[in-house]
């Protein structure tokens, strides 16, 4: 969640952690180049987002050509 991320941050701590598909949810189309995750619903973190009602990312300044596109999908 938002609240903790500095502190992650600042000591290094891995926050949720993303897990890689293969392909796209069930309903979102494939598109060419694009890699795909989905958020471990099983953490610690995943309940402080829930709690918090917020989500947030940090993504070092050496990946400068990173493009991030985010989805979210109703169970």
């Amino acid at each position: 969640s938002r609240d903790r991320l500095d502190l992650l941050i600042s000591s290094a701590m891995p926050g949720l952690q993303l897990l890689h598909n293969s392909r796209p949810p069930e309903g979102l189309s494939t598109k060419p180049g694009f890699v795909y995750f989905a958020l471990d619903q099983q953490s610690q973190f995943w309940r402080g987002m829930q709690s918090s009602a917020s989500i947030a990312f940090y993504f070092p300044n050496n990946y400068p050509e990173l493009k991030l596109e985010m989805l979210a999908l109703k169970e």
